[in-house]
C-alpha cells in the first residue's frame, strides 16, 4: 500500500484503509500523486515492465473519465508505465467496444480502466492489483462491488473523498466499512458454528 501521504502533502491525510482525505477540486492532482507513487512501487518489485499489473479508477461522470485520461496520457513517465483506457456506459462506448476494451484489459494490452459505474458489476475483469474509488460509490453495495475487483495478492484499494468528515460522502464511507466489519465478525461466528 501506499505510505507517507501525511509527511509529503501536509494538504492530504492517508489512514491504513486507504481512505485518501481530499477537497474535491484537489482529488485530480491527489490521483496523479497515487499513480505515481503506485509505480514506483509497482516498478521496484516487479521491475521496469507493467506486464502484470491492473488497475481500475471508478468515477462518476464521462467529464472525470477524459480529465483523467488526458492527466495520465500528458506526463510521460506515468504513460510510460499506464495504457489506460475508458470503460463508459453505452451512450459513448457500443457493447461491442466496452468487449474489445475488457479483452485488450485481459491482454495486459491495457493495464488501467478509467470507469463508471458499468465496470461496478457483471462485466469478468482480472485480478486488479489497485482500485480507486475517485468519485464516492453511490451505495455500499457499489463500494464492495469495486472493492471486490482487487483480487491481485497485496492489492490495495484507495477512496478519495471530500475533507469535510461531516460530508455525506465521507460518512457514507465510513458507514460502509462499518457494514463490512459487521459482515466479517458475522462469518467468523458463522465458521465457529
Amino acid at each position: 500500500p501506499v505510505r507517507g501521504w501525511k509527511e509529503r502533502t501536509p494538504v492530504f491525510t492517508y489512514d491504513h484503509q486507504g481512505l485518501i482525505v481530499a477537497a474535491k477540486a484537489q482529488r485530480l492532482e491527489k490521483l496523479h500523486e497515487i499513480l505515481q507513487e503506485i509505480q514506483r512501487e509497482f516498478t521496484l518489485k516487479s521491475g521496469p515492465g507493467a506486464k502484470d499489473f491492473r488497475g481500475i479508477v471508478f468515477v462518476k461522470t464521462r467529464q472525470s473519465v477524459r480529465e483523467i485520461l488526458d492527466r495520465i496520457r500528458g506526463d510521460a513517465l506515468l504513460s510510460a508505465f499506464f495504457r489506460p483506457e475508458p470503460f463508459v456506459g453505452q451512450v459513448c462506448m457500443t457493447i461491442g467496444e466496452q468487449q474489445e476494451a475488457t479483452l485488450r484489459f485481459r491482454s495486459g494490452e491495457c493495464n488501467l480502466l478509467v470507469a463508471t459505474s458499468v465496470a461496478e458489476e457483471g462485466l469478468d475483469f482480472p485480478a486488479c492489483n489497485v482500485v480507486v474509488r475517485y468519485s464516492s460509490a453511490s451505495s455500499h453495495t457499489a463500494l464492495i462491488q469495486s472493492r471486490g475487483r482487487v483480487r491481485a495478492e497485496h492489492g490495495t484499494m484507495f477512496v478519495l473523498t471530500r475533507s469535510d468528515p461531516h460530508s455525506s460522502e465521507y460518512k457514507a464511507f465510513r458507514k460502509s466499512q462499518r457494514h463490512e466489519g459487521f459482515a466479517k465478525d458475522a462469518a467468523k461466528l458463522l465458521a465457529q458454528k
